[in-house]
């Protein structure tokens, strides 16, 4: 009875936390995962939120950090600056009023409704899923020429061309996510 009561409790708590070991065999087969510095994959394994990363071009490069609710990759080489950020952690929820207001997102990434923005010749684009915000954003040395940074395009593409570490993606899902 008593072991049948723990079990329920671990269900119901989501059980214990995942060691940093736990994904490291499954990931090793990655070239993104694989062309990362030690420091990185650390940092990927201990990643509490489900892992997108660069493609393998631009992971050797790349820098990924974490925190207790998100991970962030950072890269920059030839003029061209990328971000990627990803948490679960949330604010305050808008009101149904206010999101009758918003127009409907007009991208779409990795199968989500996504929404871009520019900001100070910073492209960016945001997309959920499954409880999980992530955004990338691009910032070239010179907005006016770099076709990079001129349109979406490369943006919305490099999105649907992150990698995705299926093995990592039961994290964000035991505290529920982003609300």
């Amino acid at each position: 009875m008593r072991s049948c009561l723990f079990v329920l409790l671990l269900v119901a708590c989501g059980g214990p936390e995942p060691t940093a070991t736990s994904t490291a065999q499954p990931l090793a087969n990655e070239p993104a995962y694989a062309a990362l510095d030690a420091a990185s994959r650390d940092a990927v394994d201990r990643s509490p939120v489900p892992v997108l990363l660069l493609p393998a071009d631009y992971a050797a490069d790349a820098q990924v950090m974490v925190g207790p609710r998100w991970l962030a990759v950072a890269w920059s080489r030839d003029g061209l600056t990328l971000n990627l950020h990803a948490t679960d952690a949330a604010g305050p929820s808008l009101s149904e009023e206010e999101l009758q207001r918003l127009p409907p997102a007009s991208h779409e990434v990795r199968g989500v409704p996504a929404r871009t923005t520019v900001n100070d010749g910073i492209r960016s684009v945001a997309w959920e899923h499954e409880g999980v915000a992530y955004s990338l954003e691009a910032e070239c040395a010179d907005v006016s020429e770099d076709v990079r940074c001129a349109a979406p395009t490369f943006l919305l593409e490099l999105a649907d061309a992150l990698v995705a570490l299926p093995s990592t993606f039961d994290r964000g899902a035991r505290r529920g996510g982003a609300r």
